[in-house]
């Protein structure tokens, strides 16, 4: 299933402003922040650190792109900096007797030596976008995955792929015949397939730009997707 996010929020540690915002350390309290509430049960409030500030209710806080003055982020917000500990909660109005539900998430972040604290947002979205298109494009949702990997891959299928990290080319060993390899690239591009029928193949990497890449390897008894590095 494909829920966005019902609560974006955050609680401070040392040196929170108030109890409400600190770390919670009761099961109620918890059971607040998840579901847009401060620690005392206070809804969240746009403008300011979003606790008692007058606002309108919301349940996301800091919306805004801090680049945007027009925008309620904690830059424009002038919040003191300190101690932040954020967190997301996906709300499912459903949940029936014996019902499976299903949630894919995935936590990143980024950096670049020549950024600094506001510019790191721009590279932030970009990385977003980057993992989303590659969800997207090749990674299978976890329910599927899961059955795939299940029903597709022999428990005796043994893969090894070296040397990794790599320079020039990389070695596939396989347990089972390969049918096809294919190198993919971070942001979901296939870059390059071969049709293999052997237990044994090789990939040439030496024209590849330095970083991670998947291959994605098809053999009879199933499929298995290695990481590879690439200097």
């Amino acid at each position: 299933m494909d829920d966005s996010l019902s609560v974006f929020g955050y609680f401070s540690g040392q040196g929170a402003p108030s109890p409400a915002e600190s770390d919670p350390i009761t099961s109620t309290a918890y059971a607040n922040f998840l579901h847009g509430l401060w620690g005392d049960g206070t809804h969240f409030e746009f403008g300011g650190t979003g606790y008692n500030s007058g606002g309108s209710m919301t349940s996301y806080l800091f919306p805004g792109d801090p680049t945007d003055s027009a925008g309620w982020s904690e830059v424009t917000a002038h919040n003191n900096p300190g101690d932040r500990m954020m967190y997301g909660a996906t709300h499912s109005n459903t949940f029936k007797i014996g019902e499976i539900k299903h949630f894919d998430w995935a936590f990143f972040s980024s950096y670049d030596s020549t950024s600094n604290h506001i510019a790191i947002v721009d590279t932030l979205k970009r990385d977003a976008d980057i993992l989303q298109n590659f969800y997207q494009h090749t990674i299978l949702p976890c329910q599927v995955q899961f059955t795939t990997a299940i029903n597709n891959v022999a428990p005796e299928l043994a893969i090894s792929i070296y040397p990794n990290p790599a320079h020039s080319q990389v070695t596939i060993n396989t347990s089972d015949y390969i049918k096809s390899v294919e190198l993919i690239n971070i942001q979901g591009r296939v870059l390059n397939t071969a049709t293999v029928n052997a237990k044994t193949a090789t990939l040439p990497v030496s024209n590849l730009a330095k970083g991670v890449y998947l291959v994605n390897i098809q053999c009879a008894g199933g499929s298995v997707v290695k990481r590879i590095v690439v200097e």
